[in-house]
């Protein structure tokens, strides 16, 4: 609808498919153009302020009623085409981000941002996730370069006795299947803990100080595989329990299950 009398315009775009609403409205009676905009999708409601001309556009997406802590903002300029975007967020739920039929994870099965001239760098600190409680400092960075995306760099902690980080990634469609492959580097900091937790025998503690190894996670099917394993530098190939591990429905099924493999491939490795 435009309202010519005040320069502005409003505008409804829903999606069933994507569980999608924006509502939006712009004012443009000045060349820096100004606008407000809500989006609904599922249980989430963000809104934000954007400003645009022909050189650039800039944003800042907010949740000030159920995540005041949460801000995301950003800069996109036209000539050349490059992007910029940070955030921060004191507790956000990850999973919402990562099930198979969420927003993010539908926009990239449609290959939009696989474009040779699309230059982005994203990244979004966040404190806790609400889902696991037990993941933590997560820095979590999304690039797109000459139309390929990745997450390096990607770090975040386990109740402060792991950290992990993200190499070597490519996010690519096959089959209609969203793939992430990529090597995670995992650092212990006080492995007698983690083997209280565990529960695991104290003749089967070996001696942990980092982990390296290949992943490669099918969102669609939540499906992860791990190889090219490596304790403390030295090649292992005796752990074959980190293949074909499948997400549960909840996090006490993942809690059990996770619980399970890892004291599996501890007792493997320790022979």
């Amino acid at each position: 609808y435009k309202d010519s009398d005040k320069n502005k315009i409003s505008s409804q775009i829903s999606s069933k498919f994507i569980k999608l609403k924006i509502e939006n409205e712009l004012n443009y009676i000045e060349d820096l153009k100004k606008g407000f905009i809500k989006i609904i999708s599922n249980k989430n409601n963000f809104k934000a302020n954007y400003k645009f001309n022909k050189n650039y556009f800039s944003f800042k997406l907010f949740d000030r009623l159920n995540n005041p802590n949460f801000t995301y903002k950003g800069k996109i300029d036209f000539t050349p085409f490059h992007s910029n975007l940070e955030g921060k967020a004191y507790k956000i739920d990850m999973s919402n981000l990562l099930e198979p039929d969420s927003l993010f994870i539908q926009l990239l099965k449609t290959e939009i941002f696989n474009n040779k001239n699309l230059n982005v760098e994203s990244n979004i600190n966040i404190k806790k996730n609400l889902r696991y409680e037990s993941f933590n400092n997560i820095l979590l960075n999304f690039k797109i370069r000459e139309g390929l995306i990745d997450i390096d760099n990607t770090k975040f902690g386990w109740n402060d006795l792991v950290d992990f980080k993200i190499l070597d990634s490519l996010i690519y469609l096959n089959k209609n299947q969203l793939i992430l492959d990529g090597k995670l580097v995992i650092s212990v900091k006080n492995y007698d803990k983690i083997y209280k937790f565990l529960q695991i025998s104290k003749k089967l503690r070996p001696v942990i100080n980092n982990i390296e190894l290949n992943f490669n996670y099918n969102f669609d099917q939540q499906i992860a595989n791990f190889n090219d394993i490596k304790i403390n530098n030295q090649t292992t190939e005796n752990i074959k329990v980190l293949k074909n591990i499948t997400l549960k429905r909840n996090k006490l099924q993942n809690k059990i299950y996770f619980k399970k493999i890892l004291k599996k491939a501890i007792a493997a490795y320790a022979g």
